[in-house]
């Protein structure tokens, strides 16, 4: 017989002295009917198996009226070999999902406590709103889920005594060395003895010691943090230096800069003579390039944008907007 760590829940709910119905919800072919039957076998004089997927007609045991007389006198009349004795008979309602009157009843069946009661279902959570009241506060539920590495070892009859040597694989400790902040490795001063001092080799990182400086904690941190902390600041700390530099240097001359601006700001044409002409015109008249600029009184060289770039810009962001909309639905679907 198979044997599923389920049955221990179960039996801890069998024996909980107020216990609720119980829903066992989980994904199709998991062996929650299987499981279930099982356990009721085992531990229950009589059960009553009621599937309303194989049988949609017992759904209308449940179309009238809920309280627990009624429910016995529809079940007994549509099963005429069910056997319903107070304290010994288990109600095994399976795919639930199919009766949202039957959810409701859950309630009811809680309240009367004249029989254990269990449901299954399968996508529960796409149906709830359809069901006229849900039994909130009468109901335990139980997620069930495939065979696990452990079950499938004791399907396929491996000793316990294996399955304990199997588990020290996945259970071993082993102690993890320091990571290193400033420098690229961290090791003992005396190789093999773990008491000695701690000592950091390799490349000094001096990206992470400024940000030190500065009054970060970088004790805590993984790997990947201080990689990207450390990225961060290789990117930014050249133009920050350029920055600074530029304003502490002289400024070239401006007419070294018009002829350079002029160069790179006119379009090139195919006709040599045309193209130096263009070029020089645009030495001569500096206004050309200057009203081009986004802030033409400063020395910051920041473009005006075209309707090319607004339009563009517009066009980048509805793609991302569309991206994270899709990213949104499939991450939604069966949710």
């Amino acid at each position: 017989m198979l044997k599923r760590k389920v049955h221990d829940r179960l039996l801890a709910w069998k024996n909980t002295p107020r216990k609720m119905a119980l829903l066992v919800n989980g994904a199709r072919q998991v062996g929650k009917t299987f499981s279930i039957r099982q356990f009721a076998v085992e531990h229950y004089p009589h059960h009553i198996y009621i599937n309303f997927d194989e049988n949609p007609s017992y759904r209308e045991i449940f179309e009238g009226d809920l309280d627990m007389d009624t429910l016995i006198k529809q079940i007994t009349l549509r099963l005429p070999g069910a056997v319903m004795v107070p304290g010994q008979t288990l109600l095994f309602l399976d795919e639930i999902q199919h009766s949202p009157k039957a959810q409701t009843a859950l309630k009811f069946i809680t309240q009367d406590k004249r029989f254990d009661c269990i449901a299954t279902g399968s996508l529960l959570g796409i149906k709830s709103r359809e069901i006229p009241s849900y039994p909130v506060g009468y109901v335990e539920h139980l997620e069930m889920y495939s065979l696990d590495f452990e079950e499938f070892l004791w399907a396929m009859s491996v000793t316990a005594q294996s399955i304990t040597d199997i588990k020290k694989y996945f259970e071993k400790k082993e102690k993890v060395p320091p990571t290193g902040i400033f420098f690229e490795n961290v090791t003992h001063e005396i190789a093999g003895d773990p008491n000695s001092q701690l000592v950091g080799k390799g490349l000094f990182r001096v990206q992470l010691y400024f940000y030190h400086s500065l009054g970060f904690n970088l004790q805590g941190l993984n790997k990947a943090t201080l990689s990207t902390m450390s990225f961060i600041f290789d990117i930014c700390f050249p133009f920050i230096i350029l920055f600074v530099v530029s304003l502490l240097t002289k400024p070239n001359s401006d007419r070294a800069l018009t002829k350079f601006y002029a160069c790179v700001l006119t379009p090139t044409v195919a006709d040599h003579e045309k193209d130096a002409k263009n070029v020089q015109d645009m030495i001569d008249d500096p206004e050309l390039f200057k009203s081009k600029k986004l802030l033409p009184n400063s020395n910051w060289m920041f473009w005006k944008p075209t309707k090319l770039d607004i339009w563009g810009f517009i066009g980048c962001w509805v793609l991302v907007g569309f991206i994270i909309w899709l990213y949104y639905i499939v991450t939604g679907i069966g949710a």
